[in-house]
């Protein structure tokens, strides 16, 4: 019917310039755009809209609608990009990265070109999001045209920049394209990696490409390297969490090689990266069963992640090593502790207790981690009734705070509590509280296990005093 304008997305209280342009006819799946500042509406109602001012016939889907904040208006104009920073460069990498997953071979070298010349940090989120987002088994045949472009590029890219080029060749079945690339890419990340000038995200992405341009055993000993106990805590983190990305089968023995330099931060990121594969996490429970690692680097959370792990012979494994750990009877265990309630409680000691012991998974007045329910008002309850839910965090399972497993295509493994779900992604909070966005087509498995992400047995080494005052 004409007298409509088709499927399109309209902001109702910004309509001059909140609508995007209509799909009309038999269509394909269109993207559809539009960008508005919000002036001065606290509030902004979204319409989907199929005809819109007029009748329309016919059948209109929409998927995949997001609502993306760019920021502050800067005043600048729409194609201005120069000096690309924070949210509007993350932007630029996602739309990328959805441009580079369908894999459009008989675009991507004039993409690509298109970069020759433009503000670095553009330059550099676009190659990210191209990086991440082409599948591995897309071939693009380059003429010798094509590879005359790409080696203007090159030249024109600056020295940090160029690894990106050699590692999307080596995923379009053209790594000859940039074989002399390789040795003066390694040497730029290097030079990064080493730089004590260098920010500690600078030092960590140079980690990451490292690791995807060269995954060798001597990239991974120069990425752990750095880490002594005087290496700021997000710095080892983020390092140790870059050898995550490698498939070499020793990474883990690496890693549990460098484990006396490893401060606490160090160590929760190391069980992390451990836990992703097969042969780490055997590698981990062989250090733990030799002696190389006290059974107590090991949270209880990740006891419980063991212990329900996929491979038998690892879980029983686990569960032999944690056998000592806790009462498997937990009415029993609360039993014992409800005495301890008729003591008095101390507030100051109460809140220390909190803070070591629950504020990582949990929020309360505003404060604390995302991972476990929000503990704001929770004192309206009997202590006796908190009390059996620490006790025993499966007696009540609620359906959102179960703990998930999630097996990917790499052959690594998250888990962690289910937070967010679209058509493409997942998102997942481990136990350490970080977030994992995991797309749909790299999971070859999701379990929901019958258990409370919260892990048994986080009271039981408390005092009497401590468990009034908690």
């Amino acid at each position: 019917n004409t007298t409509g304008l088709g499927a399109l997305i309209n902001l109702h209280e910004l309509q001059k310039v909140g609508k995007t342009r209509a799909v009309t006819r038999d269509s394909d799946w269109t993207k559809i755009t539009s960008e508005f500042e919000t002036r001065g509406h606290t509030k902004l109602a979204l319409n989907l809209l199929y005809g819109g001012w007029g009748h329309a016939t016919g059948t209109a889907w929409w998927d995949d609608v997001e609502v993306i904040e760019l920021g502050p208006a800067t005043g600048a104009p729409p194609k201005d990009v120069a000096g690309v920073t924070g949210r509007l460069g993350e932007v630029i990498s996602i739309v990328t990265r959805h441009y580079a997953q369908r894999g459009p071979a008989n675009t991507i070298v004039a993409t690509l070109s298109s970069l020759k010349g433009a503000d670095e940090n553009l330059s550099r989120f676009m190659l990210d999001g191209l990086v991440e987002g082409w599948p591995a088994d897309t071939r693009v045949d380059l003429s010798p045209v094509d590879q005359a472009e790409l080696a203007a590029l090159t030249n024109a890219l600056p020295a940090d920049q160029r690894d990106r080029l050699v590692v999307l060749a080596r995923k379009w079945g053209q790594s000859a394209a940039f074989a002399g690339s390789i040795d003066a890419a390694r040497q730029a990340i290097m030079a990064t990696l080493t730089s004590d000038s260098a920010t500690d995200a600078q030092r960590i992405d140079a980690a990451q490409r490292l690791i995807r341009l060269d995954d060798t055993p001597d990239s991974i000993a120069a990425v752990l390297k750095p880490i002594n106990a005087q290496t700021p805590a997000t710095l080892a983190a983020g390092l140790v969490s870059a050898v995550g990305a490698s498939r070499q089968e020793k990474a883990g023995e690496s890693i549990l090689a460098h484990w006396p330099q490893f401060t606490p931060a160090a160590r929760t990121a190391a069980v992390s990266v451990l836990l992703r594969r097969e042969e780490w996490t055997s590698q981990l429970l062989a250090a733990i069963a030799g002696k190389r690692l006290n059974q107590a680097d090991l949270t209880a959370a990740d006891w419980q992640v063991l212990k329900l792990h996929k491979n038998k012979s690892i879980a029983d494994r686990a569960a032999q090593l944690d056998a000592s750990r806790g009462d498997p009877n937990r009415a029993k265990v609360l039993a014992t502790m409800l005495p301890h309630l008729e003591l008095q409680g101390d507030v100051q000691l109460g809140a220390t207790v909190y803070k070591k012991l629950c504020s990582q998974c949990h929020r309360f007045n505003g404060e604390g981690g995302q991972v476990g329910p929000d503990l704001t008002g929770i004192g309206t309850r009997p202590a006796t009734e908190i009390l059996a839910e620490i006790v025993d965090p499966n007696r009540s399972l609620e359906s959102n705070f179960r703990l998930w497993t999630v097996d990917l295509d790499d052959g690594s493994r998250l888990a962690g509590r289910l937070d967010t779900e679209t058509r493409t992604t997942i998102e997942l909070l481990d136990v350490q509280g970080k977030r994992h966005v995991i797309q749909r087509d790299a999971i070859l498995e999701m379990t929901a296990q019958p258990i409370s992400i919260m892990p048994v047995g986080v009271i039981d080494q408390l005092k009497p005093q401590e468990i009034a005052a908690l």
